[in-house]
This record gives structure tokens, sequence and C-alpha cells, in this order.
């Protein structure tokens, strides 16, 4: 499975990412980005703006890495986060880019532990953003299903999730 990414916006009235479209390099590695050791590489044969992207490469599709920048958010604000995503040979469900955030001692938090109020507000966040794009609100509807957790194993792990873990069995 090969993936390119390039050209990441986060944005919050201007780009909070540095170094968007991977130009800037140190040594060979790049500015900014925490990447995984022999999955990532600058690539100047596929880009979509300048003069490379990122090339992520992971034959092992039980081997989940991140490609990371932390940043810095305000609570209770809005962004929006576009990137263009270019895939080879990818299988499953893809490749993609998704946001995560950790809590005040440098947790990654995941949806188990938000409280109620929390999940509220993300879920009512995330129709709210599909109906002003335009979508219907059958789709809007469509994002809340139902969570089966397997309570026997691990938290925080992608195991505990059954959707999770049928994928790490596929």
């Amino acid at each position: 499975m090969d993936t390119w990414i390039d050209d990441v916006d986060m944005e919050g009235g201007l780009n909070l990412v540095l170094n968007p479209s991977f130009e800037l390099l140190e040594d060979g590695r790049l500015i900014g980005w925490s990447v995984p050791e022999g999955m990532c590489r600058p690539d100047e044969g596929e880009r979509r703006t300048g003069r490379r992207s990122l090339r992520f490469e992971n034959k092992d599709p039980t081997n989940y890495k991140l490609v990371v920048q932390p940043l810095k958010l305000i609570p209770g604000r809005r962004y929006a986060s576009v990137a263009w995503v270019k895939t080879l040979d990818v299988q499953g469900e893809g490749a993609g880019i998704c946001v995560e955030w950790k809590d005040e001692e440098g947790n990654w938090r995941v949806w188990t532990d938000l409280s109620p109020e929390e999940k509220r507000r993300a879920v009512q966040g995330l129709i709210e953003a599909i109906l002003e794009a335009g979508y219907d609100q059958s789709i809007a509807q469509g994002i809340i299903g139902d969570v089966v957790e397997l309570l026997h194993r691990p938290p925080r792990s992608e195991m505990r999730n059954a959707k999770e873990f049928s994928t790490l069995l596929n």
C-alpha cells in the first residue's frame, strides 16, 4: 500500500500546519512532522504542488502507524481540515487523514474517554458541518451508530472496539 500526502491544511483563519507541503527538510528529515521509521519519505516524483509530497508505504495493514504533527487548538473553536491524498494498491477501507487529541496529561483521548456532554457536542458539531457543506440530513444522521465494546479486551486498544478488532482479524 502506497499513499502520497500533500497540501495539508488545518484552517482556523490561517493554516496552522507547519510545512504543509513537506517542502522543508533538515538533514533529510521533514521539519514539523513525526513520521514512522522506514515507512515515510519525501517524494519528488508524486506531488500536487511544490517540489514534493510525503510517501507513506505500509505493507502490513495490521501495523497501524500515523504521521503526526501536534497543533495547539483552542477548545470550542471550529477548524476545517483538508489534504490531498493519492493512493496505489490500498486495500480495505483505504487511506485518510484523521485528527486525534490528547488530554492535559498527554494521553491520547478516544471516544470512550469523552463525557456524555463532550460526545453530544462532538456529534452535534459533525452534523452541523455536514449540513453546512450542503449534504442531505440523512447523511448527517448516518454518522450515528452503535458501538460494541469487547469488555474482556485491553482498554484503549484497537481490540476493545468490535469494528476495529474485526479489521485486525481480516
